[in-house]
């Protein structure tokens, strides 16, 4: 077992005040596994599931980072494809699902479709969410006042969603519990409202259910995307002449790339040169790549 790993996840569930169980959800695995292995007692592929745990403390100090400033949008061949998705949910009222791995640009193409559709409104789980707080989080943002009973909630927020053309898209979908899930699904049942749910490869087994409670759930979806990374010309549009070196350390993962792209602008400004290959491989130096 890795100590030092254990004590950053201890660290990280105290300080987001987070149960293993929900930590379990968000990467997969059961929280059984989870204990276990904070014992040293877990026999299945351990260095598989410490990479899960790994990768899971990462992304949750990606996303908490403070923002970037706004930069040109590149509409890559994933963010044709996700418009597209959206889009083919609206027209026929449906649900729809988009996954794929970590850093592939998910986020990045929501956030520029939400701004250029006033009418979608983009909810992004974490791993503290329950059924109660996206409900209360729905009634806030749609300005409706109810009592506390969840059923209450959930008309309220149908009866609204009837009236109003309204898209709901739920990013980092795989954290939220089978209650949320189903409180989702009688949303749409009642209202007919698009819904989209956006994450990782592991949202796609979370809708399934474990048992198959969430078939009916998953029998809407009428529409999906799984995201693909960068092609080869998505690399020679956003990165023009440095696109190849750029695209052998990245391997079509979107976040790696442009983060690798602005180091290397920035280590060319320090060596009063013009970015070209050997800036990008030294720039690579420096950060950890997948």
């Amino acid at each position: 077992m890795n100590k030092e790993l254990l004590s950053q996840f201890d660290s990280f569930c105290n300080d987001k005040k987070i149960s293993n169980a929900a930590v379990a959800r968000s990467i997969g695995v059961s929280g059984a596994a989870i204990s276990l292995w904070k014992k040293g007692e877990y026999r299945g592929d351990v260095l598989n599931l410490e990479k899960k745990i790994n990768d899971f403390i990462e992304a949750q100090k990606i996303r908490s980072a403070k923002p970037k400033e706004n930069e040109r949008f590149h509409i890559t061949s994933d963010v044709k494809s996700i418009n597209f998705v959206i889009s083919e949910a609206v027209t026929d009222n449906e649900m729809g699902l988009i996954y794929g791995e970590p850093g592939t640009g998910k986020t990045y193409a929501l956030k520029e479709y939400v701004k250029n559709n006033p009418q979608a409104m983009l909810i992004e789980a974490d791993i503290c969410i329950t059924a109660r707080s996206l409900l209360n989080e729905l009634c806030d943002r749609l300005g409706l006042t109810t009592n506390r009973e969840l059923h209450n909630k959930i008309v309220a927020i149908s009866d609204y969603l009837k009236k109003a053309q309204k898209i709901l898209i739920i990013d980092e979908a795989e954290h939220l519990p089978l209650k949320a899930l189903e409180a989702l699904r009688r949303i749409h049942d009642f209202s007919s409202t698009p819904i989209i749910f956006v994450g990782t490869k592991i949202l796609l087994k979370n809708l399934t259910g474990k048992n198959g409670e969430l078939a009916q759930l998953y029998s809407r979806i009428g529409v999906q995307w799984i995201m693909q990374g960068l092609s080869e010309s998505d690399y020679r549009d956003v990165f023009g002449d440095s696109s190849e070196v750029i695209a052998r350390y990245t391997k079509g993962i979107f976040r790696q790339a442009s983060k690798l792209a602005k180091r290397a602008k920035r280590l060319a400004r320090a060596n009063y040169t013009e970015v070209n290959s050997q800036i990008v491989e030294e720039a690579s130096k420096m950060l950890v790549l997948i």
